[in-house]
């Protein structure tokens, strides 16, 4: 799931902006990919990912983490080609790298871009978790970014969500974006598909669906699977019984 951004803002020579990723519940799975671009006016840029080094403060960047509201230089490790804590463990947490951020218990992870001269700027780019892919050391990869076309958002304040999704199983993507108003826009799209329709052509897209959940995800869930027996199904099924009838001989 991306969520991109995009926002402006004036800023004075030694302004700092800090892109910081911290960790949900705990430290598992909050690998997160976050490269943002900063602009000024006249053009000139600032790229995470293409400025990314193992120097301290070159060209305005620096790596760091917070430890109890302060903050902690992390330090170059050359051979995995990341900024890491000062004492090195097994899951080689926390790390900055070229693309991604991954926080540690108490230890959130800061990159830091100092203005090196004031002027209007604009910040854009993406956000989006990709917890521990394959071949990380955990064995195990997020199978609903990849495979289950359906998202759940929530408010942890009103206890209430929403769900959507599409029936597509081809290749898609998707992308939220939350407004300063507190409303979300999502978008879900055929990855890869461009089509000219001709006069009196038509195009029937994936059959998309909405539903409204409270308190957990294990709520949204069920209300997924209601939805689900009731279009699969077509009421023909028991509640909860998520397998199609067959004659198994013994």
């Amino acid at each position: 799931m991306t969520v991109p951004f995009d926002v402006t803002a004036e800023v004075a020579a030694g302004d700092r902006l800090a892109f910081i990723v911290n960790m949900n519940g705990n430290i598992g799975w909050d690998t997160t990919l976050f490269n943002p671009t900063i602009t000024y006016a006249d053009g000139e840029k600032h790229e995470a990912r293409a400025e990314f080094s193992g120097e301290q403060g070159k060209s305005g960047w620096r790596y760091q983490c917070l430890e109890n509201g302060k903050a902690v230089e992390l330090v170059w490790y050359p051979q995995h080609q990341q900024w890491r804590g000062a004492v090195d463990n097994p899951a080689g947490v926390p790390f900055i790298s070229a693309y991604s951020q991954h926080p540690q218990a108490g230890q959130d992870v800061a990159r830091l871009w100092t203005a090196g001269r004031a002027g209007r700027i604009r910040v854009t780019g993406s956000v989006c978790n990709t917890g521990n892919p394959t071949g990380s050391g955990y064995g195990f990869r997020m199978g609903t970014s990849s495979y289950a076309p359906w998202a759940a958002v929530f408010n942890r304040q009103t206890k209430q969500g929403a769900f959507i999704g599409w029936d597509y199983f081809g290749h898609w993507a998707s992308s939220y974006k939350l407004a300063p108003d507190g409303s979300l826009t999502a978008q879900l799209r055929v990855a890869g598909h461009k089509q000219t329709l001709q006069p009196g052509e038509s195009l029937v897209t994936p059959k998309a669906f909405v539903g409204l959940y409270r308190d957990d995800l294990d709520n949204a869930g069920n209300e997924v699977l209601d939805w689900q027996y009731r279009y699969l199904w077509d009421y023909t099924r028991d509640g909860w019984f998520p397998a199609i009838r067959m004659l198994v001989t013994g």
